[in-house]
């Protein structure tokens, strides 16, 4: 507290005794005097001066801590409004976000041990566990797979040219679908369609080859016994003509015959390559990664290795090549 020097002022004038002053007038002159307020902070030292805490009210109409200007706090009370305040373990525990990204890590564990926990954490604490066990099973599953895909591939024997149609991101994403979208029942039937069809033109191709071998076999024996017919009938001089025209009539079969199954494979070819459109077609709608209508030959000797390992995965023995 300040302490001024009063200035001086004249001597008062002398009083008599009847010239005491009365009650309304003391009280109304001690009621001038009163200083006014702002000159009774002055009278404070600067360093106790404040600043008024300054309430604030959220959308629920809830007053939160005061909140005052830490530059302006004293210097004690500046470090503890510095100081963070740990949460406990519960809280830390009911502070958790979404299941999917639930993770328990050791400290935290160590932490709770002795500590008294109400069912609600306890629950919690339960589905974290489960969360991370099932992360580590799927993980484990999923490199199972691919080493099983790997093998069916026969991986180790692969050319480097062909295994690079097969980056670690497809691997990943033919593992998922075989995990997650993959149907067996349909890929089963889809390969046994493919195959089936198949294999009737295969067939179909064989029946003529040995309809056209069996067609020469007989023309050579009908040779055979016109050029006998000569020497029996006393007619060898017949022999050069009947030769020659065995010969023409053979190589008139043979074009025939020629003619006859590269119009088939033709039809073979333009079948097979309708049937791989549909089929490119069917993978497709089922999700799998990769297949899409092509005709170009790499994409081609992907997708049949792909489709032979996700056929034999079906429990297909083989994939029709």
């Amino acid at each position: 507290m300040e302490f001024r020097d009063q200035p001086d002022s004249p001597d008062p004038p002398p009083t008599g005794e009847n010239d005491q002053p009365d009650a309304q007038s003391i009280n109304h002159n001690s009621s001038n005097n009163i200083p006014p307020e702002s000159s009774q902070t002055t009278l404070l030292p600067e360093s106790s001066q404040t600043t008024p805490p300054v309430h604030t009210t959220d959308s629920d109409g809830r007053v939160p801590v005061d909140q005052t200007p830490q530059d302006d706090l004293p210097s004690s009370l500046s470090s503890a409004a510095a100081t963070t305040v740990a949460p406990s373990p519960a809280a830390a525990a009911t502070t958790t976000s979404s299941p999917t990204t639930l993770a328990i890590q050791p400290d935290f564990l160590a932490s709770l041990a002795g500590t008294e926990l109400t069912p609600a954490v306890t629950a919690l604490l339960k589905q974290m566990m489960d969360e991370k066990n099932r992360q580590e099973e799927e993980k484990a599953r999923r490199e199972g797979l691919l080493g099983q895909i790997k093998a069916l591939m026969d991986w180790p024997n692969m050319d480097d040219a062909v295994r690079a149609f097969f980056p670690e991101d497809y691997m990943g994403a033919l593992v998922s679908w075989i995990l997650g979208s993959m149907q067996p029942e349909v890929i089963r039937q889809a390969i046994v369609d493919q195959n089936r069809k198949e294999l009737e033109y295969h067939k179909k191709r064989e029946k003529m080859v040995h309809d056209q071998h069996r067609e020469i076999t007989v023309l050579r024996k009908k040779h055979q016994e016109a050029l006998h017919d000569c020497d029996t009938k006393n007619t060898p001089h017949r022999k050069p003509i009947v030769t020659k025209s065995n010969d023409e009539e053979m190589q008139r079969v043979l074009l025939k015959q020629e003619e006859e199954l590269y119009s088939l494979d033709r039809k073979i070819v333009q079948a097979i390559d309708h049937l791989l459109t549909a089929q490119q077609k069917k993978f497709q709608d089922l999700g799998l990664p990769g297949m899409k209508e092509t005709m170009v030959s790499q994409d081609i000797q992907q997708q049949m290795i792909v489709i032979d390992v996700v056929a034999r995965l079906a429990g297909v023995d083989g994939q029709a090549k």
